[in-house]
């Protein structure tokens, strides 16, 4: 279900890239050419391997599945940098020549201030994203995350992003609630409930990310692994955000699909 707030659901469809097409019919012997030509018009070859990927097919798939494009790859239409945040737009992100949205990660840049916000407020619905980190380093501290029902760091739910062990973890706020399986918990941060598997590609790959928000419900799938899932959370409906601390990282395919029409 789709929030009118903070610009609602108008303003998502002006900011362009709905993407509510109905399918073309093709006869038996041109649909498999068909889906190719449409996935590389639609998502484009890998720059780095010079290939369409299967994760392209499926963010193909949610475009196709009356999803709402959230990143369109060609401007910052419907995000804005979080208000404490002391770096303008430009130094912080940018847009690569491939359409991908690239984070400029800096020493100063802190959790508590450097966010990349997304104009509107969601309650259900499912998350699905392309992301890469360019950095090297395996450090725990070169994560980052996608925060999901939230309007400050400090009410919402994050979704590690990143060092092998970040990926799909949950940190929680102890102003939030979220149950998870207490051994899980990490005995060193109390907010940080660590994911059932890391399922991550090496550094410099793309990895396909679905994060669904149903009910008191959050379910995280890393490149089609189920990696971690929450229960009874605290946190109903808020916007969407992008840590811009820890490391460098590009971001592809953003598509929100709301719980009404994401259902099977």
């Amino acid at each position: 279900m789709l929030l009118a707030v903070v610009g609602g659901f108008v303003p998502q469809l002006r900011l362009g890239e709905s993407t509510d097409e109905k399918p073309v019919a093709t006869s038996p012997n041109t649909a498999s050419e068909t889906k190719a030509s449409s996935t590389t018009n639609m998502v484009g070859n890998d720059t780095r391997s010079g290939r369409t990927t299967a994760s392209d097919i499926g963010a193909l798939s949610d475009a196709q599945d009356h999803a709402i494009r959230l990143f369109g790859g060609e401007t910052f239409d419907g995000w804005e940098l979080d208000e404490g945040c002391k770096f303008r737009l430009n130094d912080a992100v940018s847009i690569q020549p491939d359409g991908v949205l690239r984070v400029h990660h800096k020493p100063e840049m802190k959790r508590n201030d450097s966010v990349l916000w997304y104009e509107s407020e969601f309650d259900d619905f499912r998350l699905r994203l392309q992301w890469q980190q360019l950095d090297k380093t395996k450090e725990v501290g070169k994560g980052t995350g996608i925060l999901v029902r939230a309007n400050e760091l400090d009410t919402g739910i994050e979704v590690g992003i990143g060092s092998v062990v970040a990926t799909g973890a949950f940190f929680v706020p102890k102003s939030c609630h979220l149950d998870t399986p207490p051994e899980k918990a990490s005995p060193h941060v109390s907010e940080m409930r660590w994911a059932k598997k890391y399922t991550s590609r090496p550094i410099g790959e793309w990895n396909d990310m679905i994060i669904i928000c149903e009910g008191d419900t959050i379910t995280v799938e890393c490149n089609g692994v189920m990696v971690n899932r929450g229960e009874n959370c605290s946190e109903r409906s808020g916007r969407i955000g992008i840590l811009l601390q820890g490391s460098e990282y590009e971001f592809r395919n953003i598509y929100l699909t709301p719980h009404s029409e994401s259902e099977n």
